[in-house]
């Protein structure tokens, strides 16, 4: 019997699920919100924002003063549910196998891709912005950014900075990221091309940050969305897909680990002489506390047009 038609899809699934954690940038970012109940495309979830507490005194003699915090309901509509689905021809050579693995990892790698890609769509809807679409991410952006979550009140732990390709060589080429006589981890920088910790952030590059084209009077090669935040700024609601129908000949697996769940399909089609595999995630994405953590950090390669 075929080795690949009877792999247990809770292996592949497992596999998967590794793939996609791997290489994301946001998703291991933001809050995430799971829980075991099967959900189908269109559902909401209501995801609970805490309500602030207030710091009384206490006067001698007199009781506590008791709060009851009042916590906000955001809806997260369960709209997005991506696939890949494949076909591995029969056959029990070593090869087969080898292609199964290979195509569930990519598989998992381009659903991660669009995950971020609609975590990153939300950044422009942000309230907050900082920076130019006139100059690369600098210095005085990165403080700028800083100082507007300082006077938000964010949470000063925890917070990231995700950057375009772009922005990413323009700080490497600072003496700041990459000069030991500023910091003698920046030979890190120059040995791997990572930016790390700086300026109380953690920078991270993502290739899917939103790059949108030059308008009206702009010239040049793009409008790049980046974006400073804490955890709460965003939200990613998954949820677990139903089994396949009984006898309808298709075995399933869904896994979940760290509020991220996968699943993996497989069945045999005679016609195909092979066996059919799809990969698929239910989620939602949303706004979570993003107009008090998160500050959207514009760039560009713009210059204005002259007459």
């Amino acid at each position: 019997m075929d080795n690949v038609a009877v792999a247990i899809p809770q292996f592949w699934a497992n596999l998967a699920l590794g793939a996609l954690r791997a290489n994301t940038v946001m998703t291991r970012l933001v809050n995430r919100d799971y829980d075991g109940t099967v959900a189908t495309k269109g559902d909401i979830v209501n995801i609970t924002r805490r309500g602030s507490l207030q710091v009384n005194d206490k006067l001698s003699g007199k009781q506590i003063t008791l709060q009851t915090p009042s916590n906000q309901k955001i809806p997260v509509t369960l709209n997005k549910h991506k696939e890949v689905s494949w076909l591995i021809e029969d056959t029990a050579s070593a090869k087969a196998i080898t292609d199964a693995v290979n195509y569930v990892t990519d598989a998992a790698i381009a659903i991660g891709n669009e995950i971020d890609c609609d975590l990153l769509k939300l950044v422009s809807a942000l309230e907050n912005q900082v920076g130019s679409y006139y100059s690369a991410l600098g210095i005085n952006t990165i403080l700028a950014a800083r100082e507007k979550l300082n006077v938000l009140k964010a949470p000063t732990r925890d917070r990231y900075f995700v950057i375009a390709p772009q922005d990413e060589t323009a700080l490497l080429k600072l003496e700041q990221f990459t000069s030991m006589s500023w910091d003698d981890k920046n030979a890190i920088a120059l040995q791997e091309a990572t930016i790390g910790r700086k300026y109380g952030f953690t920078f991270l590059m993502d290739q899917n940050v939103v790059t949108t084209a030059p308008t009206g009077a702009e010239i040049g090669t793009s409008k790049r969305h980046n974006v400073a935040f804490t955890r709460d700024s965003f939200v990613l609601v998954t949820r677990p897909l139903p089994a396949p129908p009984a006898g309808s000949g298709a075995v399933s697996a869904t896994v979940d680990e760290d509020g991220i769940a996968i699943r993996v399909t497989s069945s045999y089609s005679q016609k195909d002489g092979g066996t059919l595999w799809t990969l698929d995630v239910l989620y939602g994405v949303a706004e979570m506390n993003a107009d008090n953590c998160g500050v959207e950090v514009i760039t560009g390669d713009l210059t204005e047009a002259t007459t």
